[in-house]
């Protein structure tokens, strides 16, 4: 039953990030809409930062389980894409209701592992990459991933920006392909 909570707050908030920033959603406001009491919730998050938190890491795990299923680096551009095109307007609440800081912590927390499956995205045409290679892609890749999220949640002209994303990515495999290590396991 906690779990079921602990979910249907997450989908309530949800359904308030699409209409609201998140400096507009408050506990109060969250607790009223889910039809659970103050205690319910504190039970499952410490304050609105911690249940967007356990929204970020839900909507993570599954962006990067859909992700690590594409069977090439095509399929994935276009989920990367459809997925940041989707969320938008979610992404964009969330990003004006907290410090930039905050925000881009949220990202760099994540775990090598997590960013090597986006260094995949750069792999030399499917060769093998080394470990060591993968790490520094991995890294790479977390810091051109948030410069470009950044990018998209402040540019005006969400259309122009997709084909600059595009750009980058091409740029990108150029660098992975000469990156030490890439095809040379």
């Amino acid at each position: 039953m906690a779990n079921l909570t602990g979910k249907a707050i997450l989908d309530i908030f949800e359904e308030m990030l699409w209409k609201k920033p998140l400096s507009k959603i408050t506990v109060r406001a969250v607790v009223e809409r889910s039809g659970i009491s103050q205690s319910t919730f504190y039970r499952h998050y410490m304050d609105i930062y911690d249940l967007l938190s356990a929204w970020s890491e839900y909507r993570w795990r599954e962006f990067w389980q859909r992700l690590s299923e594409c069977p090439d680096r095509q399929e994935a551009e276009e989920y990367l894409f459809g997925f940041c095109k989707r969320y938008r307007p979610v992404m964009k609440h969330m990003a004006e209701g907290i410090p930039v800081d905050r925000l881009a912590k949220m990202f760099f927390n994540r775990s090598d592992d997590e960013w090597a499956l986006a260094a995949w995205l750069f792999d030399a045409e499917g060769e093998p990459v080394s470990p060591e290679a993968q790490r520094e892609a991995a890294a790479f890749c977390k810091s051109a991933c948030v410069g470009l999220l950044f990018r998209y949640l402040y540019d005006d002209d969400a259309e122009a920006f997709e084909q600059k994303a595009r750009n980058t990515l091409r740029m990108l495999e150029k660098l992975a392909s000469e990156w030490p290590g890439v095809g040379r396991q």
